[in-house]
């Protein structure tokens, strides 16, 4: 395990101890199993349950854990100190965050704001895109997407016409 970085991140991001001990796990679970897109997800689940018995299934064609908290805990935090640990000690730089409304979404942002400057001085920061972004790019490439000078005062969606 990669202590120093764990240590590290558990100071900058003054983690409570369930979630020093969830980022100790995927620190751990880093070490055992290889992180590559076309691993074994069966040698993967085999590997992780020889150290965690618990760990039943992915429920998914790749590793995938879930870390069972309670309630104001902080998984905000949490989340970015896995993504600051993933990013350190792996170089993966890119994630996908999906958030269940407006709400979280902002606030969500907010705090990665604020964590990256604290755990990544000098990292871009958070990139937004919703789904509205991924729309817009969907459909731009639809012959019938409106631009500013055909959509009026708001987004219509026409049907390309046929001829």
């Amino acid at each position: 395990m990669n202590g120093a970085h764990v240590n590290t991140i558990s100071s900058r991001l003054s983690l409570r101890p369930p979630q020093r001990k969830s980022l100790e796990i995927l620190a751990r679970v880093c070490d055992i199993i290889p992180l590559e897109k076309n691993g074994d997800p069966v040698q993967a689940l085999n590997i992780i349950q020889s150290e965690f018995p618990s760990v039943s299934d992915f429920e998914r064609d790749f590793p995938s854990l879930c870390f069972a908290l309670a309630t104001g805990v902080g998984k905000t935090r949490l989340m970015g100190a896995f993504i600051a640990y993933l990013f350190k000690t792996r170089n993966i730089r890119h994630f996908f965050v999906l958030a269940p409304n407006l709400t979280i979404y902002n606030k969500l942002t907010t705090d990665f704001t604020q964590y990256t400057q604290i755990c990544l001085p000098g990292h871009r920061g958070v990139r937004r895109y919703t789904a509205r972004d991924h729309h817009r790019r969907q459909l731009r490439k639809w012959p019938g997407y409106p631009t500013k000078k055909n959509s009026g005062s708001g987004l219509t969606f026409g049907v390309p016409s046929e001829g």
